[in-house]
Parts: C-alpha cells; sequence; structure tokens
C-alpha cells in the first residue's frame, strides 16, 4: 500500500512532538534538499538539545501486506521467516541522487 502521508509531514509532526518533550538549545533545523546532500548533510532534521544532538532521517514506507512481495520470498528462500504486513523504503543511491 502506497502511504499517504509526505516525509515531510511525517517529519514535521514528530518534530513537533519531539520538540515538547525535550529542552532544545535552539530552534530545529529543516535543512533544504541541497544541504542535505552536502558534506555534513544526509539528514531531514536536526534537533540541538544540551550535550545530546539528535539528527532523524525520514523515510516514507510502504506496507507489504502479500506473500508475493520479493523480500519474503528471498527471506523464505533462505529458510527464514517474515510475517506480513511488513514495511519497505525505496533508497536511492548516491550516485543517481
Amino acid at each position: 500500500m502506497k502511504p499517504e502521508i509526505s516525509e515531510f509531514s511525517y517529519g514535521f509532526a514528530l518534530t513537533n512532538e519531539l520538540v515538547g518533550w525535550v529542552a532544545l538549545s535552539a530552534a530545529p533545523v529543516f535543512p533544504s534538499l541541497i544541504e542535505e546532500g552536502k558534506a555534513g548533510g544526509g539528514y531531514d532534521v536536526k534537533l540541538d538539545r544540551p550535550g545530546v544532538p539528535l539528527f532523524l532521517q525520514f523515510k516514507r514506507s510502504h506496507c507489504m501486506v502479500r506473500r508475493t512481495a520479493k523480500e519474503h520470498q528471498a527471506v523464505v528462500a533462505l529458510g527464514g521467516t517474515l510475517n506480513v504486513p511488513y514495511y519497505r523504503f525505496p533508497i536511492t543511491e548516491a550516485k543517481t541522487s
């Protein structure tokens, strides 16, 4: 099943929750796509908590509900078990991102 929420919407909602739980030394930082791709980037939000910086990366996952999905078949072929539903998300290689 395709997710019905964007990565940004989920990230914003989670960040809003986290801000209410912890004391931060600065406002959350949401880097642009260009900033995220630069050296030192690779995160969707940075929360600067005194002594404990927290970097989060959000991925929009797809709910896999059938045993015909390739991950399920691969695990079973190796003698393992994978219960459905489970979630997967694509990762874009750095050379094509």
